[in-house]
C-alpha cells in the first residue's frame, strides 16, 4: 500500500493533508483526508475517512480552491470512466474541508498536442494560485514519465466554479522544458519574505522517467495579473 501525492493546506484556521491511497490495484485509487488536532502542521492529525464523490471513480492529487467568499472547491485528477485512457481535472463543492456536497464537474482534459504526449493523456497535479482578484489553476499536462511533462493554466473567469464555461485554459504551457532541464510539472507555490515561488520536479536527465529531483525558483506576474513563470532554470 502507498500514499501518494500528499497535500497540505491551512483551510478555515486548521492544517488539513490530502492524499491518494494506491493499494497495488490499479483503478482503486481513492482521495483521504486528515485532519490536524493541534495548531501545529506537524503535530498530530487525525483521520477523517474518503472524500466521498458522487461519481466514484480512479482519483488522485486534490486540492482545495478556497474562493473570495469562503466557499471551498476540491479539485483534483481522475478517469472519466472505469479506464485509464485520460486523466481529467474535475471540481466539486465542499460543506467542510474533508466533506464533498456536489458532483464532479470536468473542467479540463487534454486537449492540446502539448497535454498528449505519452499514453494515457495526463491532465494531473491541480494547484490553486490566487493573486489579488485573478484565480487559476495551475496544473501538469503529458506523461509524468515523459520529458515533455509540463505546467498548463486554467484561469477563472467568474461566475459558477462548477460551470466549465467559467474556466478558460491557456492554448500553450506556461511552464515546459528547456534543453538542459526536462519534464518540470507538479508545482506547488509559496511566499518567502515577499517573493513568490514556485516548488517543481523535474526528471534527472533526459529520458530518466520517473527519476526526478525538486526544484524551486522565483516567478513574477504579468501586468494583466496572471503568474508569469519564465523558463525552469
Amino acid at each position: 500500500m502507498e500514499i501518494w501525492a500528499p497535500e497540505l493546506q491551512l483551510l478555515e484556521g486548521t492544517w488539513y493533508i490530502y492524499f491518494a491511497l494506491y493499494n497495488a490495484r490499479n483503478g482503486e485509487e481513492r482521495l483521504y483526508t486528515l485532519q490536524a488536532t493541534t495548531p501545529d502542521a506537524q503535530g498530530n492529525y487525525e483521520f477523517k475517512g474518503k472524500l466521498e464523490i458522487p461519481t466514484d471513480r480512479w482519483a488522485i492529487d486534490g486540492s482545495v480552491l478556497p474562493m473570495p467568499d469562503g466557499q471551498l472547491y476540491f479539485i483534483w485528477s481522475g478517469w472519466e470512466d472505469f479506464t485509464n485512457t485520460s486523466q481529467n481535472l474535475y471540481i466539486a463543492r465542499m460543506s467542510n474541508p474533508y466533506t464533498i456536497a456536489s458532483d464532479r464537474v470536468c473542467i479540463s482534459r487534454p486537449e492540446y498536442p502539448w497535454e498528449k504526449q505519452g499514453y494515457p493523456y495526463v491532465n494531473e497535479g491541480p494547484q490553486a494560485l490566487v493573486h489579488g482578484s485573478r484565480i487559476f489553476i495551475i496544473y501538469s499536462a503529458s506523461g509524468s514519465w515523459t520529458d515533455d511533462y509540463c505546467l498548463g493554466q486554467l484561469t477563472y473567469l467568474g461566475g459558477d466554479a462548477l460551470a466549465p464555461t467559467s474556466w478558460r485554459k491557456e492554448p500553450r504551457p506556461v511552464f515546459a522544458k528547456t534543453d538542459t532541464i526536462f519534464g518540470p510539472g507538479h508545482a506547488s507555490f509559496v511566499q518567502i519574505e515577499g517573493q513568490d515561488h514556485i516548488i517543481y520536479h523535474a526528471a534527472r536527465r533526459s529520458q530518466a522517467g520517473w527519476a526526478r529531483q525538486i526544484r524551486a525558483q522565483p516567478f513574477t506576474w504579468h501586468e494583466d495579473g496572471s503568474p508569469n513563470f519564465g523558463q525552469p532554470v
